[in-house]
């Protein structure tokens, strides 16, 4: 790493040792090799440790260097004439702090698979509206050819992620215009969710065509928790199963959240991945903070893992309720 914390690197690995090289890449000089990273001191925190913040997945150094320039707060006003939406759409996802791990990882997929490959080296502030349009009409020929082709829902919040992203540069002063704003696309349709009836799994098995969206009778979903019962996250599955809750949710339940006397859990946290790592954060709205009513084989389930964990040294009342020995969750 350079002295202004800026810095390339990627993923290959080393024959000998197994191990990645990073910044040692002998082949970093290469045009296109590896990408460019950046970390940036941040105010500490209250209890007194350093608080460094890294970013990475930028195509130049002049990105990661713009982009750390705008976590330090500095007034940072791009030339025009240099700034590409690749540049820019780099810098608006790397300080775009306040979403969620989830939506940050579907704002980089569309950036890195589809926005910058088609409008990265256009500059900023010549792009059109017909330009805008004739990428999505691209996107739009090419499912002809695709095993998957991009629903019209996909193709909405791609341009949807192009649209902020321009937004933020207006109130940069960088343009003055949206053009992603008028761009025709089709109206996605919300798929309605059927039964997977013996029927259905039948035509299934035959064809290998299913239901956009299909639920589980009740017979099935028991004969699931059946067939997982010596599973080690058999009852992960089974709380997931019978209360509903989303998988971040069942994940970032702890043993004070539960309340078995009463045979009620409270979703006070989720737990997303975020970089590769999982993290602790709040429901995903205010009304996700809900509690929920357990039916009586769910409560024995739970008294008998609590007591597994207590007698293996584990259960506290801050502890995870879906954990492993070690008490991680």
């Amino acid at each position: 790493m350079n002295e202004r914390g800026v810095w390339k690197r990627c993923g290959c690995v080393d024959q000998e040792t197994g191990r990645r090289f990073g910044p040692r890449c002998p082949r970093l000089p290469v045009r296109g090799h590896g990408s460019w990273y950046f970390t940036v001191e941040l105010p500490g925190r209250r209890d007194g440790e350093r608080c460094r913040l890294r970013r990475g997945g930028f195509t130049s150094r002049a990105a990661a260097t713009q982009a750390r320039r705008y976590w330090r707060g500095e007034d940072v006003d791009p030339d025009l004439s240099l700034v590409t939406v690749g540049q820019w759409l780099d810098i608006w996802l790397a300080t775009r702090h306040t979403i969620r791990p989830a939506t940050r990882a579907i704002y980089t997929q569309h950036v890195r698979d589809y926005l910058k490959p088609r409008l990265g080296n256009v500059v900023l502030a010549e792009l059109t509206i017909g330009r805008v349009q004739a990428m999505f009409t691209g996107l739009l020929r090419a499912n002809a050819t695709r095993a998957r082709p991009l629903s019209a829902a996909t193709l909405q919040r791609m341009r949807e992620v192009l649209r902020a992203a321009l937004n933020g540069a207006i109130r940069r002063g960088l343009i003055t215009s949206n053009p992603a704003r008028w761009v025709e696309l089709p109206s996605p349709r919300r798929p309605r969710p059927v039964v997977w009836t013996d029927a259905r799994v039948a035509v299934w098995r035959a064809t290998g065509e299913r239901p956009p969206l299909a639920v589980w009778t009740a017979e099935q979903t028991a004969a699931f928790l059946q067939f997982t019962g010596q599973h080690p996250l058999h009852p992960l599955f089974h709380v997931a199963a019978l209360t509903g809750l989303r998988r971040g949710e069942a994940l970032g339940l702890r043993w004070c959240d539960l309340d078995l006397d009463e045979a009620t859990l409270t979703v006070t946290h989720q737990i997303q991945e975020r970089d590769g790592q999982a993290v602790v954060c709040l429901p995903k709205t205010a009304a996700s903070g809900r509690t929920v009513s357990l039916d009586r084989s769910t409560v024995a389930l739970l008294t008998r893992l609590r007591a597994s964990q207590l007698q293996a040294g584990g259960g506290a009342p801050d502890g995870w309720v879906f954990a492993h020995e070690n008490g991680q969750h």
